[in-house]
């Protein structure tokens, strides 16, 4: 069994989405380097992805990972604490897997997803300060606490906490927050919208933006609304007075 022509046409589809939203983000300054080197990982059809090692080779499945694209903190965010931490700079990472054949259906579209995001910055006397979150796809395992299929987590692996003075603020596990299905066009499009609102409106400029942002909402996000919403009963669109961009305001272009 090989790869099919049907597969490699698709994954070709997305290694040029990376492509043109590396484009797009270089124009606004940010370095696009990673998203080519994840599109390269598309194109090379040799490459298979496993959810597990053990598994045997699924040539619908495709993926990539993206490694420490790197966007500075030009001006510091609102409200930080400390206020005087430079340089100061977020760094994003992903590692997914989905199926050609979920794709663009009403079912979950991912079958692995490690989003991690990192913000760091140099203080005074050489101290290094850290923050980050992570959106993961929940792996079955026992636990306590109920784990959204998808969902926001503050922490993480990559926080140095043995190393870190940590003054009056609490730390602990919970709460998973729901989210939704993502990959780097909407990771990035969630970064820029909530840590760069300069950029994020730059791009919203863009209609080529505009339309890669909106195929993979349609992608992702849909069949996540959709699915939620089915645990209600059918309803009447026109009954709905509720904007969904009031609802989720990274949806009032697209």
């Amino acid at each position: 069994m090989a790869i099919n022509i049907d597969q490699k046409k698709f994954r070709s589809e997305r290694a040029h989405d990376l492509k043109n939203l590396a484009d797009l983000i270089e124009k606004v300054g940010i370095t696009g380097y990673p998203l080519r080197e994840a599109a390269n990982q598309l194109n090379d059809f040799t490459r298979t992805r496993k959810v597990d090692k053990n598994d045997a080779v699924d040539y619908s499945y495709w993926g990539y990972q993206v490694d420490s694209l790197e966007i500075p903190f030009y001006m510091p965010p609102r409200h930080i604490r400390p206020s005087n931490l430079n340089p100061l700079s977020l760094v994003l990472s992903i590692d997914m897997i989905a199926s050609c054949d979920s794709w663009g259906n009403l079912v979950d579209p991912l079958k692995k997803l490690e989003f991690n995001i990192e913000i760091k910055g140099d203080g005074p006397n050489d101290m290094k300060h850290q923050i980050c979150y992570h959106i993961d796809r929940h792996i079955d395992s026992v636990s306590n606490e109920p784990h959204p299929m998808y969902h926001l987590h503050f922490g993480g692996n990559r926080m140095n906490f043995d190393n870190m003075d940590i003054g009056q603020t609490i730390f602990f596990d919970a709460p998973r927050v729901m989210f939704y299905p993502i990959e780097v066009v909407l990771g990035i499009d969630f970064v820029l919208s909530n840590f760069f609102p300069t950029y994020w409106n730059q791009l919203q400029q863009e209609s080529v933006y505009i339309s890669l942002v909106k195929d993979y909402y349609d992608a992702l996000v849909k069949p996540f609304a959709h699915t939620l919403a089915s645990k209600w009963t059918a309803y009447n669109p026109s009954s709905i007075d509720w904007h969904p961009g009031l609802v989720f305001p990274q949806l009032a272009n697209v």
